[in-house]
């Protein structure tokens, strides 16, 4: 849970992707993918948060693939060997 109001993209985010575990943030969402890739929920509001922490308690197989895709969109954009990778093409394209 993110419940900051002025935080950007929280380390906390990668974290809990990392261990496949989905994110519920109150105001922010990395570029619409918590919808697109099934990260988590933006909610908005605290009784929308409380509504999806009890959706995701009472729906096993939803949080399970929840915390999958997100584990899968970590490894995907925020790995070391994916980011290692973006670097690599920054510096070839310089020299």
């Amino acid at each position: 849970m993110n419940t900051s109001d002025y935080e950007g993209f929280p380390n906390t985010f990668l974290e809990a992707w990392r261990y496949a575990t989905p994110v519920l943030s109150l105001h922010y969402e990395v570029d619409d993918n918590f919808s697109t890739f099934g990260l988590g929920a933006k909610t908005g509001s605290m009784d929308q948060m409380k509504q999806q922490i009890r959706l995701l308690h009472e729906e096993p197989i939803q949080r399970n693939e929840k915390g999958k895709a997100a584990r899968e969109y970590m490894i995907q954009n925020y790995s070391i060997n994916s980011v290692v990778s973006k670097f690599q093409s920054v510096f070839e394209s310089i020299v």
